[in-house]
């Protein structure tokens, strides 16, 4: 990468849905500058393929925002995913990052309990089989669990957060 007097390399994290950049990709054509990490509500139910081979294309490095959708719609109680679990003598929430960074995508799972930060790390010792990755990608609803801002509903929860906290209206 080649960075010309006067101008700026952009580290940001832009969060960008495909309905609002289109095949264009992410960033400002006007400018031609590009995040170099979109950051996307990405999981077992919401694998988000098209835009990973967008973001390919353009260099930009996805990262799984929600990677384990907060555990709604029954994430962690996926029989696919138990079962792959099981297979490695893993929990479904490591196999969820591994499946994200064998497929090249950041995850930063949160927590506040230190179990689970050690289970978290404990991902670098195994791999996930062919077999394995095809039986998650079945798993795709190709909808997001946290936040569609497709939906007014969304939208309007957002905005209206701090009075009325809802999680998810999804």
């Amino acid at each position: 990468m080649t960075i010309r007097p006067g101008e700026r390399l952009s580290a940001g994290v832009k969060p960008c849905e495909r309905n609002r950049r289109g095949r264009e990709g992410t960033g400002n054509r006007n400018t031609g500058n590009r995040p170099q990490i979109n950051q996307i509500e990405r999981h077992p139910h919401y694998q988000r393929k098209e835009d990973l081979e967008v973001m390919k294309e353009l260099g930009v490095q996805p990262q799984a925002w929600a990677p384990f959708a907060e555990g709604l719609k029954g994430m962690f109680e996926e029989p696919v995913l138990k079962e792959i679990a099981q297979k490695h003598g893993r929990t479904p929430a490591q196999i969820i990052l591994r499946w994200n960074v064998q497929q090249n995508v950041i995850v930063i799972p949160k927590s506040v309990h230190k179990e689970r930060m050690e289970e978290s790390l404990a991902i670098w010792d195994f791999e996930l089989d062919d077999d394995d990755m095809e039986q998650i990608a079945k798993l795709d609803k190709d909808c997001p669990s946290m936040l569609d801002t497709r939906k007014i509903s969304e939208v309007r929860r957002v905005y209206d957060y701090l009075n009325n906290p809802v999680l998810t209206s999804l």
